[in-house]
């Protein structure tokens, strides 16, 4: 009896010795599965690039003299009114200057002349802690020029990422990007890159997709050189110190339109010379360096596929609308147009664009817009 009592003991704590063994075995596999899941999803977050804040800086040129003709600043005023109603808001993130050259009226005056209600009470430009408004006189000096003043006067401890500058000859932001106050709508990612409005989404997607392209512009054109054309461009600010010297120059009272305009081109032919390279949205997303821009010089220029996707070196918009007079610009996937200066005096838009431009105008405002058929010309 004794014996058999020995016996179903011993069988007892070998069972719960067996038992315990396949426990510890089971818990020593899923603690080893669990440590590599860590290692592997510590490797994989640690070789994605860490998130950082969209950080900008805006520069807006506006220019309104005692001689310009009542139709271009009537233009000038909507092209105004519109990026402010549709890009600027109160951030942390996203400073914006804007110099004033000449005398603006009162702002009832200035958005009535539009048929549009003021939409900041008395002011014209929001008095937002994120906005710094310059005055400058009515000199004659180039857009370029106050860009310069107004990037070489930006003081922060925290520089931006990145700048923007237009002029007020341009039509922008003309893409499907919300007007809202809830940051959730007005926001988006790029990549690891957060708090990016929806109106400068494309174009920051087209700068960051490749670590050489450090500009981006709507158009791309040979014309004169290969360089960066429409005037809303968007461009790391790390490299403004290879093209400022370069705006700068155009401060000169006496220099001369053809010299402001070849330091136009100047600015794309600096990037390229730098390694950089530039990106552009029309006639096609393409992103060129300056090997591309030396292709383009010579016997066989015209032979190159580069010289062929830029028309021959015409400018694109101007031979889009003379090779196309039925169909009208794809605007939305270019978010901006140069919609005033010499493409208004020169009356470069067939009417389905010009169309086009005021329904998307309209949208911004939910009204029709105030300006009559004999300024826009439809």
């Amino acid at each position: 009896m004794f014996a058999e009592n020995e016996l179903k003991r011993k069988c007892h704590n070998l069972s719960n010795f067996t038992s315990w063994k396949v426990k510890n075995k089971r818990m020593s596999i899923f603690v080893k599965i669990v440590f590599m899941s860590a290692i592997l999803s510590s490797a994989y977050f640690s070789s994605q690039s860490p998130r950082t804040e969209f950080k900008l800086l805006v520069h807006y040129s506006y220019f309104e003299g005692k001689h310009t003709p009542y139709c271009e600043v009537l233009l000038k005023r909507l092209n105004l009114a519109t990026f402010l109603k549709k890009a600027v808001r109160k951030s942390s993130n996203i400073h914006f200057i804007f110099t004033i050259s000449g005398a603006l009226p009162e702002a009832s005056r200035f958005y009535g002349s539009i048929e549009l209600d003021p939409l900041f009470g008395k002011s014209i430009i929001p008095r937002y802690n994120n906005i710094k408004i310059i005055f400058a006189p009515d000199d004659g000096l180039p857009d370029l020029c106050h860009h310069a003043r107004a990037i070489s006067g930006f003081k922060r401890k925290d520089s931006p990422k990145y700048l923007l500058f237009l002029n007020d000859g341009v039509r922008a932001p003309l893409n499907d990007s919300p007007i809202t106050s809830d940051e959730k709508k007005y926001y988006t990612n790029v990549g690891s890159v957060y708090n990016v409005p929806l109106w400068i989404s494309d174009m920051l997607k087209l700068l960051l997709s490749e670590t050489q392209i450090k500009a981006v512009g709507p158009v791309l054109s040979c014309e004169i050189d290969l360089h960066l054309q429409g005037w809303y461009i968007l461009s790391k600010f790390d490299v403004t110190e290879w093209y400022l010297q370069t705006f700068h120059d155009t401060c000169n009272p006496n220099a001369t339109w053809e010299f402001n305009i070849r330091k136009e081109v100047e600015f794309t032919t600096n990037i390229l010379l730098n390694g950089g390279k530039v990106a552009a949205l029309f006639p096609k997303k393409i992103a060129v360096s300056l090997e591309d821009q030396r292709s383009l010089v010579g016997n066989l220029a015209n032979k190159t596929v580069l010289y062929k996707n830029l028309n021959g070196c015409v400018n694109p918009i101007v031979f889009h609308q003379k090779e196309n007079p039925a169909r009208s610009l794809d605007i939305k996937k270019l978010s901006a147009i140069k919609y005033g200066g010499g493409f208004y005096r020169n009356n470069i838009f067939n009417r389905p664009t010009k169309i086009l431009v005021e329904h998307l105008t309209q949208n911004v405002f939910k009204q029709k817009i105030g300006i009559g058929e004999e300024c826009l010309g439809i």
